[in-house]
């Protein structure tokens, strides 16, 4: 527990936590986000795996006045690396309390590198990320398709006109509940070349892990793959989402081409506590 003496604000550390302090955070979350125009969301690790590190770390910092949560500031282990968000109520700005937060938390976590999210135009925590020395890392864009007319069948030929050593390609697909796995091979599985995996829910369809090994890239098996999962998840969806890193040129101009648009930019800063 720390105190701040100048606001009467109590800062606890959190190791494990109930479903009513996740509660307080998601409604906390949701009025800074109105207030701000932001849609910034948060993370609670121990709903995921374990505690943050085998050091036993704080997992949450809540800060409270008079026994009323007023903000938090929640972890999430990247490995030897943390990813932290923060949120304070609107009606409590100002009091210093995330600075109290944070101060507490870099004493806890000295050594490890921090990563922090951050919309272009949100100028509250670009201020915070140039007055603790954060340095830009990378930049994360969320891209969406919109499934108008791309079915056809010139997919399904590019396909079967496919060759690889004299052997024709196939695409096998398997799905799963709302998963779907996609593996490019020759026709008689002696041969990998890529894999993709798809994820579905009431909105959209999610593509994730597009990858192609690493002696078949650039020759186009990429883009045969990504054309082929489109085709597939349009049959289903009207609009497809995926994440791709800026500077993954490759990548992005690929997923522009085929009609991508960026919907949302998060620029990633790191701090070495």
């Amino acid at each position: 527990m720390n105190k701040n003496a100048n606001n009467d604000i109590v800062i606890n550390r959190l190791f494990t936590f109930d479903n009513s302090i996740v509660k307080t955070c998601e409604n906390i979350a949701a009025l800074c986000n109105a207030n701000d125009y932001f849609t910034h969301s948060f993370f609670y690790e121990d709903l995921y795996d374990a505690n943050v590190s085998d050091d036993n770390l704080p997992s949450m910092y809540v800060a409270k006045k008079n026994d009323m949560t007023v903000g938090f500031l929640s972890t999430y282990s990247l490995g030897d690396s943390i990813e932290i968000c923060a949120f304070v109520h609107p009606d409590f700005e100002g009091m210093g309390i995330f600075k109290s937060m944070y101060r507490l938390f870099a004493d806890d976590y000295e050594g490890y590198d921090i990563y922090v999210s951050c919309f272009p135009s949100d100028t509250k925590l670009i201020s915070f990320i140039n007055h603790f020395d954060y340095q830009y890392h990378n930049t994360e864009l969320l891209m969406k398709y919109e499934s108008v007319g791309f079915n056809n069948s010139s997919v399904f030929e590019l396909l079967s006109a496919s060759f690889f050593d004299s052997k024709p390609l196939i695409i096998n697909k398997n799905a799963s509940e709302n998963e779907i796995s996609y593996t490019l091979s020759t026709t008689d599985g002696s041969l990998i070349l890529g894999e993709g995996t798809a994820f579905l829910d009431a909105q959209a369809a999610s593509i994730h892990d597009i990858l192609i090994h690493e002696e078949y890239r650039n020759r186009k098996y990429g883009l045969l793959l990504v054309k082929y999962m489109i085709n597939d998840l349009c049959s289903m969806k009207n609009s497809i989402l995926l994440h791709v890193s800026k500077e993954n040129a490759a990548a992005f101009s690929l997923y522009n081409k085929l009609g991508f648009k960026i919907v949302e930019q998060l620029d990633y800063y790191l701090s070495m506590l």
